[in-house]
């Protein structure tokens, strides 16, 4: 039902492309850059689904490097798996399969290692084990949380949310670049949406969101405040309007967006978009 957050950071990014996708159900060829990140984001999913497993299996004998090698045979199953799953996708690119396996693995046991040795120290300071630390840890790491709101008209999907008890934050995954400062528009808009989700699933106010940049090793923090939440609500009018409308919306002004477009010939034809036009009757 209603919008997902995608659309609100799509929209600012270029509206008369999510136009084409949404209304003209046109759709991209599929790109390296987006096969590879989407193998990212399973691999992150991957540690978050087995966080409680780590975390239940900690004993008082356990060591960072007992787990570690316990963990980094489970996640090099699971690669093997994801890569053979994405092999024809990946085919008509030059992609060594082997390649994209060795350099998630090393991503994935770093940001595993990071993890082990947060709740060993948990576990240590609070002498907690097994079940009782699972019960205790941390802050709490939920992957993929999904949430919709009938009243915001939302729908979404958080790349992962922690429950430090005191508060909840929203992360949100990115790869590409890193701006010099901040985050990205779009990305500010996503986890400000995700915190109004999250405020009214939990009847708690959402102070602060991450964005991680994944191929800089950086976090950035958005804080919501009342600004960024009116900018969402009209941003939610503003989709919900052009979705609706028989307009096609302007093309964007900043060509470089779409140098990379894998819609840029369609978009530039005007006689081509007027008969995919014609084939949606609520547009035509």
């Amino acid at each position: 039902m209603g919008l997902s957050v995608t659309h609100l950071s799509a929209h600012l990014y270029c509206s008369r492309k999510l136009y084409l996708e949404q209304v003209l159900k046109l759709r991209e060829p599929e790109k390296a850059p987006l096969i590879l990140g989407t193998i990212r984001h399973r691999v992150l999913e991957q540690l978050g689904k087995t966080d409680e497993q780590l975390v239940l299996s900690v004993t008082e004998k356990a060591t960072p490097d007992s787990l570690f090698d316990q963990w980094k045979h489970v996640h090099a199953s699971f690669l093997r798996e994801l890569i053979v799953e994405h092999r024809d996708k990946l085919a008509p690119f030059t992609i060594s399969p082997l390649e994209v396996y060795q350099r998630n693995l090393s991503f994935l046991m770093t940001e595993q290692s990071r993890r082990i040795t947060a709740v060993l120290a948990f576990s240590r300071e609070n002498r907690l084990f097994g079940r009782e630390l699972w019960k205790g840890i941390i802050p709490k790491l939920t992957p993929e949380y999904k949430l919709v709101s009938e009243t915001l008209g939302l729908t979404g999907i958080i790349d992962q949310v922690e429950d430090w008890k005191t508060e909840i934050v929203p992360v949100e995954f990115k790869t590409g670049s890193l701006p010099q400062t901040g985050t990205w528009p779009g990305h500010e808009i996503q986890v400000g949406a995700y915190a109004l989700l999250l405020e009214e699933q939990f009847n708690v106010p959402v102070l602060k969101g991450i964005i991680r940049y994944l191929d800089y090793d950086t976090n950035r923090t958005i804080y919501i405040n009342p600004f960024l939440k009116q900018r969402i609500h009209s941003l939610i009018d503003e989709v919900s309007c052009t979705l609706h409308s028989s307009q096609l919306p302007a093309r964007v002004k900043n060509k470089n967006k779409c140098r990379s477009c894998g819609l840029k010939e369609i978009c530039y034809d005007d006689t081509g978009l007027e008969e995919h036009r014609a084939r949606i009757p609520a547009h035509a």
